[in-house]
């Protein structure tokens, strides 16, 4: 098992390096193609993947007939994989960042970025949400992204570089002392700290809430350090533009979070994930084809 797991992740590095390269002195249309054929490998070759897709959707819309959680699985399919040549495209071709992604923001999250303290996005695996902590959105705001490290380190670290790239630090979720320290530090010097609070935390670091109508974990950790330091938790996710190519990056109104919620346990932070659990289960049901729904969060 473990020569079987070294392998798989031996070529999943390999296979990343050459998607990675392959955008290097392309067009965004021959991107596009790319992404196409990508995702039609990618649908037949990885069935379970496919399944878990196709079930996670009758959860989320069963108001959808079978061929038409199909049609939105195999579009979700091309958005992940184009959207992940473009971050890549993005890298090779740093000046067109500003115009392939533009802000839009409620009044009260403009009026959130006028004030001297630090901001939490709290985002989930919807559209192509590594771009709302790029440089460019936030002016001369310090970022950094607050995550899960990949199990594979060379994974890790390549991701690393390409964030250091647009001047992103990289907060790794473990271990939690210093990951705090980092977080609090830059929030004090009004930075930018993004948070994908979707992902199955562990129990250690979660919180229990409803999602769909399904018990399930969530982490507190965007509504605690909120509390804990002011900073205002503004919700965000990122839309393909439907006219041209690129994204719009939206910032919800911020929410307030009282003192108690910076005990991970309270009821006012428990609160408060279900309320971005309620918010993200919006956008999703809104745009399902923008549901990155690979991961299995209900077993």
């Amino acid at each position: 098992m473990k020569i079987a797991r070294k392998l798989g992740r031996d070529a999943g590095w390999l296979l990343l390096q050459a998607v990675y390269r392959s955008t290097r002195g392309v067009s965004l249309r021959q991107i596009e193609r790319r992404a196409r054929a990508l995702a039609a490998v990618g649908w037949r070759a990885a069935p379970s993947r496919r399944r878990l897709m196709l079930s996670n959707l009758a959860l989320v819309r069963p108001d959808l007939s079978p061929p038409e959680r199909e049609a939105v699985a195999r579009e979700t399919t091309r958005n992940i994989f184009r959207g992940l040549l473009e971050l890549f495209y993005l890298c090779w071709h740093p000046d067109e960042l500003s115009g392939f992604v533009t802000l839009q923001a409620t009044a009260a999250a403009k009026a959130a970025l006028r004030e001297n303290r630090g901001i939490i996005v709290a985002t989930g695996h919807f559209g192509l949400f590594p771009l709302l902590i790029l440089s460019p959105l936030w002016g001369d705001r310090p970022c950094a992204a607050a995550l899960k490290a990949p199990h594979d380190p060379r994974v890790a670290q390549f991701l690393t570089d390409l964030r250091n790239r647009f001047d992103v630090a990289s907060i790794h979720h473990r271990p939690a002392y210093a990951a705090a320290h980092k977080i609090a530090a830059l929030l004090q010097r009004q930075g930018v700290v993004l948070f994908a609070f979707d992902l199955y935390p562990g129990k250690e670091e979660s919180v229990p809430v409803r999602f769909f109508d399904r018990s399930t974990l969530m982490f507190s950790a965007p509504v605690r350090f909120a509390a804990r330091t002011g900073a205002a938790l503004t919700p965000g996710y990122v839309l393909r533009r439907p006219d041209r190519p690129g994204y719009e990056a939206r910032l919800c109104d911020p929410i307030e979070t009282p003192p108690e919620a910076g005990r991970r346990h309270s009821p006012a932070t428990i609160r408060l994930v279900q309320r971005l659990a309620d918010w993200m289960a919006e956008r999703i049901r809104e745009r399902p084809d923008h549901w990155w729904s690979i991961h299995r969060r209900w077993r």
